[in-house]
């Protein structure tokens, strides 16, 4: 399977993963939303009736700020939908199959290694990326690559480190730079007002 094939079978997982989650997550708010507005209205028109101006403009004063500790508490949900979101797509792409993994990190280290780097993986990924993995791709782009000792404190993906500078190309680092990206289209999409 090429890296084209598999990236692109990532990326069609995580969008059907999201999809699932902007569907189910935009039917429960318009649900509520709908709830909230009927109650509301009630509540509202059997309050204000009886009462003087002042006193319509003091509970008028008071709804609006329930209204932007509403709007707050809905942002807070949209936050924690999108985090579960991106959270998902790194667990996917930690578990794929020990063969599409080697070919996915393979193809990372080829592309942005270069000569003298020392390779850090995760301690999960000790099994799975060997020193053989790194010889076979230094081998290929003709330069020197080692396996470092330590191990990095990530999920997966890799870090490649060097005298002057590092390279994060962990999969935490990567979606996190793609989630700036995506983000604005995700909310719009998740919380489209109708």
């Amino acid at each position: 399977m090429s890296k084209e094939a598999i990236l692109e079978r990532i990326k069609a997982d995580a969008d059907s993963k999201a999809d699932k989650i902007i569907s189910d997550a935009k039917a429960l708010s318009e649900s509520r939303l709908k709830e909230s507005r009927e109650k509301e209205s009630l509540i509202r028109e059997e309050a204000l009736s009886g009462l003087s101006d002042k006193e319509k403009e003091f509970i008028e004063r008071k709804r609006s700020v329930a209204l932007l500790e509403v709007k707050k508490d809905a942002l807070a949900v949209k936050k924690g939908i999108i985090d579960q979101a991106f959270a998902k797509a790194i667990d996917k792409l930690c578990n794929l199959k020990k063969q599409d993994y080697v070919k996915l990190i393979s193809v990372i280290i080829a592309k942005f290694a270069e000569d003298g780097d020392e390779i850090i993986i995760s301690q999960k990924d000790k099994e799975v990326i060997t020193d053989k993995v790194i010889a076979d791709i230094a081998k290929s782009k003709k330069i020197k690559l080692t396996l470092s000792k330590k191990e990095g404190n990530f999920k997966g993906g890799v870090v490649l480190s060097n005298k002057g500078f590092d390279k994060n190309l962990t999969f935490e680092t990567e979606l996190q730079t793609m989630r700036s990206d995506l983000e604005p289209e995700i909310a719009a999409l998740l919380f489209k007002e109708d």
